[in-house]
């Protein structure tokens, strides 16, 4: 399964996200079909239309905004 996510939150993802770090995601799934190698596979992926940050930044972390600084 994966997350999709467009436009500004993309980038703001891209940009704070890390291994190890919480975030809420509220969207909607959807699912895929195809054929690989005459085999049918399916994939369901989850776009969000809301993230949010629920990790904390640390301190020492400078480069690490709270998400509603961020997206003000």
């Amino acid at each position: 399964m994966r997350i999709v996510v467009w436009e500004r939150q993309a980038e703001l993802c891209g940009q704070y996200l890390a291994k190890g770090r919480r975030v809420g995601i509220e969207g909607y799934l959807r699912t895929r079909t195809w054929e690989d190698d005459g085999k049918r596979r399916r994939d369901v992926d989850v776009v969000a239309r809301s993230v949010e940050f629920l990790t904390p930044a640390r301190e020492g972390d400078a480069d690490v905004v709270p998400f509603e600084a961020a997206v003000a």
